[in-house]
């Protein structure tokens, strides 16, 4: 494998800068998983992959890759373990995060799966899920219904993106309901105004 290493060995080295456990990775140079396998591993003597390649579909990550036609499409991958152990509503767990786990699920769906056919399947298969779990039905379609209205590039592109503030840096002090602490967290945010520093409060 020295001459393909030779031949190609500078675009991959080039191509990964990064140590990650999981790589995705287009064969555009007409040559075997084999051959490529070994091309890899005679990058550096410490590493060692190991490679999967399908010519229809591949998961990666928690995305499944299905080539049709000239097109790449992408849905949700599950792995044949998953037990779908979501949080009951009865728990003993504050109402917010409960309410917003509809959401949150119907978002994934909404921002992994390319086509709106699969997309349905997907919903359809998380209400029952969800339902399973005591989440209100009411509850399930809002979510789904605003997660369908939200645009997949933004919910794509909203991790790679913050809102940058002008001198405004945030320094957390998060503690423990005790309400012995109200009176030092109210006397740290009157210091924090003496010295023009702009606090969020909660008491």
């Amino acid at each position: 494998s020295s001459g393909i290493n030779a031949e190609y060995g500078h675009e991959l080295i080039e191509a990964y800068r990064r140590y990650q456990d999981d790589t995705l990775f287009f064969n555009q140079y007409g040559i075997s998983t084999e051959i490529l396998l070994n091309l890899f591993n005679d990058l550096h003597p410490d590493l060692e992959f190991t490679i999967e390649s399908s010519k229809s579909k591949l998961p990666f990550l928690d995305v499944l890759l299905k080539i049709e036609d000239t097109r790449v499409e992408t849905e949700v991958y599950h792995k044949d373990t998953d037990s779908f152990n979501y949080l009951h509503f009865a728990s003993n767990h504050p109402q917010h995060i409960k309410r917003n786990i509809p959401y949150s699920l119907a978002r994934r769906i909404r921002g992994i799966v390319s086509k709106k056919e699969a997309r349905v399947r997907s919903y359809l298969a998380l209400r029952t899920r969800l339902l399973a779990k005591g989440y209100p039905d009411q509850l399930i379609r809002d979510a789904i219904m605003k997660a369908e209205k939200t645009s997949r590039l933004d919910i794509i592109t909203s991790s790679k993106t913050k809102e940058k503030k002008e001198d405004f840096q945030v320094l957390p002090l998060v503690t423990t309901h005790n309400q012995l602490l109200d009176g030092t967290a109210k006397k740290l945010v009157a210091a924090a105004g003496k010295c023009e520093i702009k606090s969020v409060k909660k008491y």
